[in-house]
Formats: C-alpha cells, sequence, structure tokens
C-alpha cells in the first residue's frame, strides 16, 4: 500500500509545484482518480512479482516493470479523468508529477530489495 501512498504524494506535490500553493483547491478533484491508481499501483505491483523475495531478479527488468506498472496507474488516472470530468489531471502536473513519482517508486523499491536481501543473507 505503500506505493499507492508514494503515488498519490507525488502528484500531490506535482500539483503543489505546478500552483505554487502548498494544497491547491484541485486536488480535491483529483481524489477519485488518485484512489483508484493509488490501490491499482501495488495491485499491479504485487502481480508482477516485486514483492517477492526473490533474489535473482535483474535491477534493469526490475526497473522496467516498476516503469509498466506505473505506466498502467496513469492510464487508469487519464481514463478516469474522461469519465469525471473535474478529475482530470493537467499536463503541468503530469509533467511535474511523473518523474518525481517515479524517482520515489524506484528508491522505495530499491530499499525493498536491500531490506529483503537482509533478510534472507542476515545482513
Amino acid at each position: 500500500m505503500l506505493d499507492g501512498l508514494i503515488l498519490m504524494l507525488g502528484v500531490a506535490l506535482g500539483s503543489a509545484l505546478r500552483f505554487n500553493d502548498p494544497l491547491p483547491e484541485r486536488l480535491s478533484d483529483y481524489l477519485p482518480a488518485l484512489l483508484a491508481a493509488g490501490f491499482a499501483l501495488p495491485c499491479m505491483i504485487y502481480g508482477a512479482g516485486l514483492y517477492s523475495n526473490r533474489i535473482h531478479i535483474r535491477h534493469r527488468y526490475r526497473l522496467v516493470v516498476l516503469a509498466l506498472c506505473y505506466g498502467g496507474a496513469l492510464i487508469l488516472m487519464l481514463s478516469l479523468g474522461s469519465l469525471i470530468l473535474d478529475a482530470r489531471l493537467g499536463r503541468g502536473v503530469l509533467l511535474i508529477s511523473m518523474p518525481l513519482t517515479y524517482l520515489m517508486l524506484v528508491l522505495h523499491h530499491g530499499l525493498l530489495i536491500r531490506r529483503s536481501l537482509a533478510c534472507v543473507t542476515g545482513w
């Protein structure tokens, strides 16, 4: 579930940077799309097997799968914006929040790898 919170935090940061306001009022409009994508992203990551303790997954493969899962969550957010017109994310918010969120997801999953290695090897 932390991945979903990271997604929501990334969009909130992007929105705050875009509108120069720490808590923009448009953020409440994004809430339905954010909740759906925040729930779907951990489900996709779990389905892709990135939460498992398998050590033999290559780092590059992990980054590509994480990017694909994040892309799926973005597609869900954008498609919900087509259904609920107030929930549409703008280009500026997306351009600012996409790299921030992906970087936070990569850092989080990098820490997950180190933690699972420590549990398995006893470091």
